[in-house]
């Protein structure tokens, strides 16, 4: 046994597997202090698992929040479905599909929405490098910068870029959570993202 009663081991995971995580920090109450509302929590959570599905279309994603299903991908391998369950059907149904764009040891290809799709805020912008959700100024800026004549002061697009790049062309350790990356190509990188978007908004 473990610390605490509890067991260290390595566990086989077969297909439909269920991992419990309760009481998660009943040993540490300094980082349970900082959590705000359950509503935050949950919608923080629920970003997550909508990150996750958009990566993996492949895989069936279910939240399940005091009982209620809150999310549910269906699992089909369809990136658009799971925009459909992550978005609505009146935002994903809107988006424009990005041909793959490839330059250099970059390519390019994702969704974005036309002009008339617009937000307030920059909520409704996923980026991922290798199936890996990221924040990151090159791509923001990129996807900035296409809009940038066509969109009115204070509005944003609505994308999902996803870029396969060598790993050994982006770092992921600059960040404690793996949230950012740093690009040994961002030129190159800036000019994929430019190109698909504009190819696809003047298509």
């Amino acid at each position: 046994g473990g610390e605490g009663g509890i067991d260290l081991g390595s566990q086989g995971a077969p297909v439909g597997t269920s991992v419990f995580v309760r009481d998660l920090f009943r040993t540490v109450p300094a980082r349970l202090s900082f959590l705000r509302s359950p509503a935050a929590e949950g919608g923080r959570c629920l970003h997550v698992m909508t990150q996750y599905a958009l990566a993996y279309p492949e895989v069936s994603f279910r939240l399940l929040t005091e009982g209620r299903l809150g999310f549910h991908s269906p699992g089909n391998g369809e990136h658009r479905d799971a925009l459909l369950e992550a978005w609505g059907a009146a935002a994903a149904e809107g988006l424009f599909l990005i041909e793959e764009t490839t330059v250099g040891r970059t390519r390019v290809a994702g969704y974005t929405g036309p002009p008339h799709l617009v937000r307030s805020r920059r909520d409704r912008q996923e980026f991922f490098v290798n199936r890996r959700a990221v924040g990151d100024r090159v791509l923001s800026s990129s996807l900035a910068d296409a809009y940038r004549e066509i969109l009115p002061r204070g509005k944003h697009p609505m994308a999902v870029l996803f870029l396969e790049v060598p790993p050994d062309d982006v770092d992921v350790n600059v960040h404690p959570a793996k949230s950012e990356v740093r690009f040994r190509r961002e030129g190159e990188i800036f000019s994929a993202v430019q190109r698909s978007l504009r190819a696809t908004l003047v298509a």
